[in-house]
């Protein structure tokens, strides 16, 4: 929640006027709970969206997230039929299959974003999985590294892009 590629994000969507929740998944900052491998954290992704949609005046609930995030969040939305907008930004492939993005029965855009000098997820397999994912929009920020240091306000812009 603290990570700054995901306050980043929270704030580009707050000034377009959405409204954001940033929450921790279980285990981290004191939050109760422990690492479940993505099974419960993808638990705790949806109880955020059913919480922040009692909690928001919506025409549909938009998810997005940060590495890991984009994980528990893209599964927890994938077939979600209240989700009209889906945002990953360095979305974790190698370490995750996210083959269900391409079995997904609700298809909502998904504005894919990459950092091209990604450290930590290959952008090749990146690119070669968002290649794959219907409705899916590629974003691409030229010399950005995984945490999008001096490439925050290309990272903004995109979203802000999104967020119209």
């Amino acid at each position: 929640m603290r990570n700054k590629v995901v306050y980043w994000m929270a704030r580009a969507m707050g000034d377009a006027g959405l409204g954001v929740l940033r929450f921790n998944f279980r285990g981290v900052e004191g939050s109760e709970g422990c690492w479940d491998n993505g099974r419960g954290e993808v638990d705790d992704a949806r109880a955020a969206l059913n919480w922040l949609e009692q909690q928001v005046d919506h025409d549909g609930l938009w998810i997005a997230g940060f590495s890991f995030g984009c994980y528990a969040g893209l599964r927890a939305a994938c077939d979600d039929e209240r989700i009209s907008r889906m945002i990953a930004v360095a979305p974790a492939v190698h370490m995750h299959d996210f083959s269900f993005m391409q079995q997904r029965s609700h298809h909502a855009p998904c504005h894919i974003i990459a950092a091209e000098q990604d450290e930590i997820v290959p952008f090749d397999q990146l690119s070669s999985w968002a290649a794959t994912c219907p409705d899916s929009e590629w974003h691409c920020i030229q010399g950005a590294s995984h945490f999008f240091p001096r490439h925050q306000q290309q990272l903004q812009d995109v979203i802000t892009r999104i967020s119209q």
